[in-house]
């Protein structure tokens, strides 16, 4: 291992595990009490009521069962796997609302762009107007005839 070029004995930056997700908001404050449940950042509100080692108590085997280790691996699994399934909820929501968002922006910049269109066409139109009646006046006149811009 000593003297691999790629390898350093720097520990990689993990994921905050979940007893440390409190401590890692940028809003936690260490006067504060702890909260009486520490859930994770992208967990839904009915969370907060769900109590987790009721269901745990309620449903674990009885001592003549002997299962009561592998139930409690089985139920912190679980635990994990909602933590998981809570994660890309909130992220299929927050990409939902992103796309949402850049429709709202892309449709008003359209509009911007169709009312900036129509202003130029208008404006165009009304000076074509203005040479012609220039024009018009001119040759009724008896003036030169020259047109008055040249573009």
């Amino acid at each position: 291992m000593a003297g691999v070029p790629g390898r350093s004995r720097k520990p990689a930056i993990k994921r905050p595990k979940r007893h440390q997700w409190h401590f890692c908001n940028p809003a936690y404050d260490p006067n504060q009490p702890l909260p009486p449940k520490i859930l994770p950042p992208h967990a839904p509100p009915a969370a907060r009521q769900q109590d987790e080692w009721e269901a745990y108590r309620r449903l674990r085997p009885t001592h003549w069962q002997r299962s009561e280790q592998r139930y409690r691996q089985e139920f912190m699994r679980w635990l994990a796997l909602r933590d998981v399934d809570w994660r890309n909820a909130f992220q299929q929501g927050l990409a939902a609302e992103h796309k949402a968002e850049d429709k709202r922006e892309r449709r008003r910049r359209e509009k911007l762009r169709q009312q900036a269109w129509q202003e130029y066409r208008a404006e165009l139109f009304r000076q074509a107007e203005e040479e012609a009646r220039q024009a018009a006046s001119a040759g009724a006149g008896g003036g030169a005839g020259a047109p008055t811009s040249a573009r």
